[in-house]
């Protein structure tokens, strides 16, 4: 697509999108409510519509699917904030693969910052480190936390688990040399969004298993903690399998770029919720955001309560009106916005 023919698309999509919410609604077919009655905020309802020019994820070769993510980040997302310290880099993987990293500071002085080693997400196929660019340079300057958003190698052409293998070695980098980049070791928690909330407990769950020191805490951003099949009689798997942005064709999809045939899904290290009551209450201090129209929502609840059955620490807080993706709407969807203030509230205790 041409430059400008983006720029159009994008400034038409925000104007469209800005109208008065009774009006999008009958613009977009009247109120939807999902199983539990919670209304879809309407201009997500509307871009949903809009949406449909667009050939599904599903459709589309991993190469383009992530060409047309690139294409569209950005569109409804928050500005892009000014930080003192913006950094690119890499670090060491396995068998001399170097791993892309981009560091996050609001400041930039002397002193040890606490951080967060953050995973995008994408089903392991898509993303990058531009995806959560502009959620993660707000929640950079509100929390006052370094951040490190880390460039995993994805699927098909790097299959699980080279994703896993790369955020458990970043981590285990940054442990080791994070006080060279003024980042605190001992105050360095992980996170992550769907595919990479994932992968942040991966990393949590290693540590306990490697017995290293364990992250201090864990945000993770309606993650896909379920890839087996007990998540498919999940009333939100069932009833938002489609229509909502992330469906359950876009999850098999994933699946089927992502892992062999053959592969164990209910592996706890592929799916949490497997996870042993010893390993579960062992995990650090969590945030876990959920979103109501996401087919994710169910599984999240599910890890959430199995932790706090474990007797393990953990905050879940609900956006009823969202879907999965939805920080990424922050600069346009007001609701989207206070995902990122209740994260960065999350992460100030350890500052």
């Amino acid at each position: 697509m041409p430059k400008w023919f983006d720029s159009l698309e994008g400034a038409t999509g925000r104007s469209v999108l800005s109208l008065p919410g009774s009006l999008l609604r009958v613009l977009s077919g009247g109120t939807k409510k999902n199983d539990e009655g919670a209304a879809l905020n309407p201009a997500i309802q509307m871009g949903l519509l809009l949406a449909r020019i667009h050939k599904a994820t599903e459709d589309l070769e991993p190469p383009r699917a992530r060409s047309e993510l690139a294409r569209l980040t950005g569109f409804f997302d928050l500005p892009a904030e000014p930080l003192a310290r913006v950094e690119n880099f890499s670090i060491p993987g396995l068998q001399g693969h170097r791993i892309p990293v981009r560091l996050y500071s609001a400041l930039r002085d002397n002193r040890m910052r606490s951080a967060m080693i953050y995973f995008h997400g994408g089903g392991f196929v898509i993303g990058d480190l531009n995806s959560n660019d502009a959620m993660l340079r707000s929640v950079a300057a509100r929390s006052g936390l370094s951040i490190v958003s880390v460039d995993y190698r994805l699927a098909p052409e790097s299959p699980y688990p080279a994703g896993a293998e790369d955020a458990w070695a970043a981590y285990q980098w940054f442990q080791k040399h994070g006080n060279e980049l003024g980042l605190n070791p001992g105050s360095m928690g992980v996170g992550g969004d769907s595919a990479g909330g994932n992968l942040a407990i991966h990393v949590s769950l290693m540590a306990k298993k490697k017995r290293i020191r364990s992250p201090e805490f864990q945000a993770l951003i309606y993650p896909w903690v379920d890839l087996g099949d007990s998540a498919i009689a999940d009333s939100s798997m069932i009833e938002l399998a489609s229509g909502y942005g992330l469906t359950g064709a876009m999850l098999d999809y994933f699946r089927r770029h992502s892992f062999q045939t053959g592969t164990n899904f209910d592996d706890p290290m592929l799916s949490p919720v497997k996870a042993s009551r010893s390993a579960l209450k062992a995990l650090p201090p969590t945030l876990i955001q959920l979103c109501g129209f996401d087919p994710l929502r169910d599984q999240g609840r599910r890890f959430g309560a199995l932790i706090q059955e474990a007797g393990g620490e953990v905050n879940i807080k609900n956006y009823d009106s969202l879907i999965h993706g939805s920080i990424s709407l922050a600069g346009t969807i007001k609701e989207a916005r206070s995902m990122i203030d209740d994260l960065a509230q999350f992460l100030e205790v350890w500052v």
